[in-house]
């Protein structure tokens, strides 16, 4: 505010004021008070190039004493000062300036930020730093960086957007104008037009012939070349007049002009109520961030004057389609594959991993799921829209927002991935499985694909997540479910670990719709989110460079601190389960060894010199596909009678260690059997069979697991 009756303004503006005239390029001033704002006229020196000293200007009229005048509201510093240059300055030839019409003063683009932003972060020092910079690089040539590329026109009464579709419409342009015509040349075509709070949007999509939802017309110019087109046009459109003037620039009069005039009168005649009129310009350059040198410039045109010159025009904002392309540009540098991935599940997780990854422009997609969109799926999927979603395929949207919005490759298919008869893609390049289905991810150890295969899954309201892989060499030699059984067994030695993964039970599930139609897990989505993107992230680098060997498999879990959120990743590789069929009971049982604990058992056999060593073998069954899951050793109790050629554990150890581990598990992880080694060969004795029916007779397992590892490895014992 200035005081009252002072004629002074308040002292932070004369200390602003006082800090603009103390720099070096600061002369003759002028100091002027209007109603809300301080004016200062302040004759600047620019250094001209060494050839333009003498003359006194630079070749396009920029002098060595330029006049600024900053504007100072006295709202400042929350309302920045502006800046504005003579009003026959030489904008044609000048990029980085505000529209604005022929004989208003000029006012120059000094930082990329905006001027309130620079205020804020740089002061008034920066502002000045960044005026001098301006003016001398304007003087000397250098304000436009051709690396950087083309400026393209700003306008600062944006009224709406006109979107091309897929970038349709930039494509047809770069096709017909590779290169510029010499004269004007026009075509109409059609486009949809909505009204968003008080925005226009136009397109979607353009067509030739109008559809009946595509009413309004749009008359396509391309600007001729020349010279006009390598000049900048900072002219601010706000009428019909404008409009033309701005044509004019680009080097459309006379005739030709008339022309158009007459194809837009035609329009209002026809009984529209506007057009749009989209100008196109071939630049010397590409254009600002783009891979292109065409500036699109589209404008929205009452008709309802349509004589009348100061008929209401208001620029449109092009915004073209998002592309791979793009997308790439702004999510990461250098070069990455692009790989084709197959979802199994676009809920919760897999719709956020799915969106997540398909921004990055790296990746093709196949969604496969067979749920529908309910009401609770909206707390916490990636796309939440209950007017158009519930009762609609999940995957149907997901391919809305992967294809249509981000123009990334994306097909889909409602099968149950849990049916005998489901196939998968022969093209993708990985398989990921967010089902969190015990019967999706059996079906998928039956099938044969060439993919890589991952799992993903979260549990205890997202404070534990886990990724797993299974190798590269295809082979399948170390499954998901195999890397899913080490999870278990560090839940088994870890307390912190087994109270997420064993107490899962205890958290509250809840039945959601009438009947039993769906069951969830209470969870918030900001939770679900955290844990999400690193799944994501540790995902996304893991497809793009493989950390491991070939024939070692990923197994992967992330906590995180309830308390304050930290995450915490732990991973190990694995490598090639050992697989042995046993028959017992008339049923085929497959025994599955982890690789850790097979290199266990060669570690203890080592150190146990001249002695059998052995002792209980804990592990999980799968009675459904009768498969069980050789997780861990438990070291053998002092009682244990060792020789070189014995080893023996009675059966009331066995009994204690199977109560502490199942009450320990939740009852997930058991005693399965036990295990010993032999000094020489692994071939079981007949000393084996008996202790192996005994285990049978004892334990009461639905099959007691029996190994002998000796100097050729391991065996099974069977019936």
């Amino acid at each position: 505010m200035v005081d009252e009756g002072s004629g002074k303004a308040p002292q932070h503006i004369q200390t602003l004021v006082a800090a603009i005239l103390q720099h070096q390029r600061s002369a003759d001033h002028q100091v002027t008070e209007r109603e809300n704002e301080l004016v200062l006229d302040v004759s600047w020196r620019v250094q001209l190039s060494s050839r333009d000293v003498e003359v006194g200007q630079s070749e396009i009229g920029i002098k060595s004493l330029e006049p600024v005048q900053f504007l100072i509201p006295f709202a400042f510093p929350l309302q920045s000062p502006s800046i504005t240059l003579r009003s026959d300055f030489p904008r044609e030839f000048v990029p980085h300036i505000y529209p604005g019409s022929p004989g208003e003063p000029v006012c120059p683009c000094i930082a990329e930020v905006g001027m309130t932003d620079l205020m804020f972060q740089e002061g008034i020092s920066g502002v000045l730093r960044n005026l001098q910079a301006w003016l001398d690089r304007a003087a000397q040539g250098t304000l436009m960086d051709p690396s950087q590329g083309w400026e393209p026109i700003l306008f600062q009464n944006i009224a709406g957007s006109f979107l091309d579709e897929k970038g349709s419409f930039l494509q047809g342009i770069r096709e017909a104008a590779l290169a510029a015509p010499t004269k004007p040349a026009y075509s109409v075509v059609w486009c949809q037009r909505e009204t968003l709070d008080g925005r226009f949007v136009y397109a979607q999509k353009l067509c030739k012939r109008p559809l009946e939802y595509t009413k309004t017309p749009a008359i396509v110019v391309r600007a001729p070349a020349g010279q006009e087109s390598k000049r900048f046009q900072h002219i601010d459109v706000r009428k019909r007049e404008d409009l033309y003037l701005l044509l004019e620039h680009l080097g459309i009069c006379g005739e030709d002009l008339a022309k158009l005039q007459k194809l837009v009168n035609d329009q209002g005649s026809n009984g529209l109520d506007w057009l749009i009129l989209i100008v196109v310009v071939k630049r010397p350059m590409n254009l600002i961030g783009c891979n292109h040198c065409f500036e699109i410039l589209p404008f929205d045109c009452v008709l309802t004057i349509n004589e009348s010159p100061k008929a209401k025009v208001s620029p449109l904002q092009y915004m073209e389609a998002a592309n791979p392309e793009l997308l790439q540009r702004v999510s990461h540098r250098g070069q990455r594959k692009h790989m084709s991935l197959h979802f199994i599940g676009v809920g919760s997780v897999g719709s956020k991993v799915a969106l997540s990854l398909a921004r990055t422009g790296n990746y093709g997609f196949h969604l496969t799921d067979n749920s529908f969109f309910r009401a609770h799926n909206l707390s916490r999927h990636a796309i939440a829209d209950p007017a158009s979603n519930l009762g609609f395929p999940k995957v149907v949207y997901m391919k809305s927002a992967i294809e249509s919005t981000l123009s990334v490759e994306c097909t889909i298919s409602a099968d149950d991935a849990s049916s005998p008869s489901f196939t998968l893609p022969g093209a993708a390049d990985a398989i990921i499985e967010s089902t969190g289905s015990a019967a999706v991810a059996a079906n998928l150890r039956e099938l044969a694909f060439d993919a890589q295969l991952y799992q993903i899954g979260l549990y205890a309201e997202a404070e534990l997540a886990f990724l797993s892989a299974e190798p590269r060499d295809q082979t399948r030699g170390v499954r998901v479910d195999d890397l899913e059984a080490w999870l278990y067994q560090q839940a088994c030695q870890n307390r912190a670990i087994g109270r997420l993964l064993f107490a899962e039970n205890e958290h509250s599930r809840m039945i959601v719709g009438p009947g039993c139609s769906s069951v969830t897990t209470v969870v918030s989505d900001p939770k679900l989110n955290l844990q999400v993107s690193a799944i994501t992230e540790r995902l996304d680098k893991t497809l793009q460079a493989w950390p491991y060997d070939d024939d070692k498999g990923l197994a992967a879990y992330c906590l995180r601190d309830p308390y304050s959120g930290n995450l915490t990743w732990t991973s190990t590789q694995l490598g090639k389960t050992h697989s042995r069929s046993c028959r017992h009971n008339g049923l085929t049982w497959e025994v599955r060894v982890l690789d850790s604990v097979v290199n266990q058992m060669k570690h203890c056999r080592a150190s146990a010199g001249q002695n059998e060593t052995g002792g209980a073998i804990i592990g999980r069954y799968d009675p459904l596909l009768q498969t069980v899951h050789v997780t861990g050793l438990v070291e053998p109790p002092a009682c244990a009678q060792a020789s070189p050629s014995l080893f023996q554990i009675d059966y009331p150890y066995l009994q204690e260690v199977d109560e502490g581990t199942l009450e320990r598990t939740a009852g997930t992880l058991r005693v399965i059997g036990t295990w010993h080694s032999h000094i020489g060969a692994s071939r079981p004795s007949s000393t084996d069979q008996e202790t192996f029916s005994d285990l049978s007779q004892n334990l009461g397992l639905p099959f007691p697991v029996m190994i002998v590892y000796g100097a050729d490895g391991l065996e099974v014992l069977g019936e």
